[in-house]
């Protein structure tokens, strides 16, 4: 039986886009604020997302929610992925969480 396990799929368009799918303990990446993925982000209709510090930028934010567009729909941000106090190969990038029926809709 396998209790932890962590799936990356790299959208072939967008380099920066990557789909995410874990169980268990699955993470260390390192967060400026907001949470990372929790198990019941996989198993949720909603698919969510994180960012790096440059994306973070860059998004819809009305209220208390941040938003990522993505194609024509918006996706919840969770929180923002790198290090507070430096640059790192996160900042540009785009997690987006989500059962695999999910996912497929976004591809």
């Amino acid at each position: 039986k396998i209790d932890d396990v962590q799936v990356h799929y790299q959208d072939k368009k967008n380099s920066n886009l990557t789909y995410f799918f874990g169980k268990g303990d699955y993470s260390t990446t390192p967060m400026v604020s907001g949470s990372f993925f929790a198990d019941n982000d996989f198993n949720s209709e909603v698919t969510v997302a994180l960012v790096g510090k440059n994306i973070a930028k860059k998004l819809y934010k009305p209220k208390d929610q941040d938003y990522l567009k993505v194609n024509s729909g918006y996706l919840p941000v969770l929180g923002v992925m790198g290090e507070k106090r430096s640059s790192s190969s996160l900042d540009d990038q785009i997690f987006i969480s989500g059962a695999i029926s999910t996912l497929k809709t976004l591809t």
